[in-house]
């Protein structure tokens, strides 16, 4: 099976360290301090006889250094490493964690067959049962059906912990354990995570509108520079962040092709939804309803401004983006104990629910 060679090599056996009592070590290191003080002090002592004695006072004390130095590496071995000895140790510390993400997955990979061996045996009794044990036996199937999710859970896991390059040659294994688990047409998920981009995107398009509108009123003074700054207060972190999540959905489209499960982690991946994300905290900051309110009443003083017209509903829109972030989210979300695709998604989903959830509080 790909992705499994040098799994398990025996590692190089480890040579002996010298032994080396501690008296021994103490009489040697006395002995350096004791031959080196001696020559300095007649070095030091001689400073004004002499040219070029200073230079030989900094070779007595260099060379007792590295004498010092080299009876502590006898003992304890160098910790240092050059930079030619670091590289291959970087190289080889990303092949081990690649190795150990492969080996995970593979592990993850023969437990899900056994659990969904289990599953079908228990779902062919199930169907052949009398109807006096059907009941009993349909939820046993349940039950195993719902192990069998949950090992594809860590199956999943490990698999997207993996370099894409890694992941090409698993792809189509976890392609057949989703279709196994019932899932034969991912269209509707597509369609949700389509659906998060394209309302980002138009949500990005009314924050720019509103921030580029104030800027050129206050620039022309056709509202004062007060008012313009209580307007915006939060509005220019918001575009960064909504720009971020477009970008990274435009990224997830360019790099996935047209795999579910490579957007699928890129999703998981790169958005965070988190109420202490940055995210988080200002979509819950300008949902607040006093703050809204007190936007409502500036805009209201420049009524007459048609550009004030063009922009006065946007300031609803961070606490209308919630039950709509929760909508999106739930549709992701159904049956995560028999849904393979909800179970993946369960953090991320809460992530959303829980930062969708403050915001309409505060709304």
């Amino acid at each position: 099976m790909p992705g499994t060679e040098g799994i398990g090599n025996a590692a190089a056996p480890i040579a002996p360290q010298q032994n080396i009592t501690s008296a021994e070590t103490k009489k040697d290191e006395t002995s350096v301090r004791a031959r080196t003080n001696s020559n300095s002090s007649k070095v030091a002592n001689t400073t004004e006889e002499a040219p070029g004695i200073k230079n030989a006072v900094k070779v007595a004390k260099n060379g007792a250094s590295k004498a010092i130095s080299s009876i502590g590496n006898k003992i304890f071995g160098s910790s240092k490493k050059t930079e030619t000895e670091a590289k291959p140790e970087a190289s080889r510390r990303h092949s081990l964690s690649s190795q150990s993400n492969t080996q995970n997955y593979l592990f993850n990979k023969n437990e899900f067959e056994e659990s969904m061996d289990r599953t079908i045996t228990a779902n062919e009794e199930a169907e052949k049962a009398p109807d006096n044990k059907k009941e009993e036996l349909q939820s046993k199937a349940a039950e195993a059906k719902q192990k069998s999710v949950s090992v594809f859970k860590k199956l999943f896991n490990n698999f997207s912990k993996m370099s894409p390059s890694e992941r090409k040659g698993y792809e189509s294994e976890v392609e057949s354990s989703v279709k196994s688990l019932g899932v034969t047409n991912t269209t509707k998920a597509e369609n949700v995570l389509n659906e998060f981009a394209t309302t980002e995107e138009t949500f990005l398009s009314n924050i720019q509108k509103y921030n580029n509108t104030l800027d050129k009123l206050a620039k022309d003074k056709k509202i004062t520079q007060e008012d313009k700054a209580t307007l915006q207060d939060g509005w220019k972190e918001l575009e960064t962040e909504v720009k971020k999540n477009v970008d990274n959905f435009k990224a997830i489209k360019k790099d996935s092709g047209n795999s579910f499960l490579s957007k699928l982690i890129k999703f998981k991946e790169s958005f965070h939804f988190s109420i202490s994300s940055s995210f988080g905290k200002i979509m819950t900051k300008l949902s607040n309803t006093e703050k809204y309110t007190k936007c409502l009443a500036i805009l209201d003083k420049y009524k007459g401004l048609k550009e004030i017209q063009d922009i006065s509903n946007i300031p609803i829109m961070p606490i209308q983006r919630g039950p709509r972030y929760m909508l999106l989210a739930h549709e992701l979300s159904k049956d995560p104990k028999n849904n393979p695709i909800a179970a993946v998604m369960e953090d991320t989903i809460n992530e959303i629910k829980e930062t969708a959830a403050q915001i309409d509080k505060q709304g």
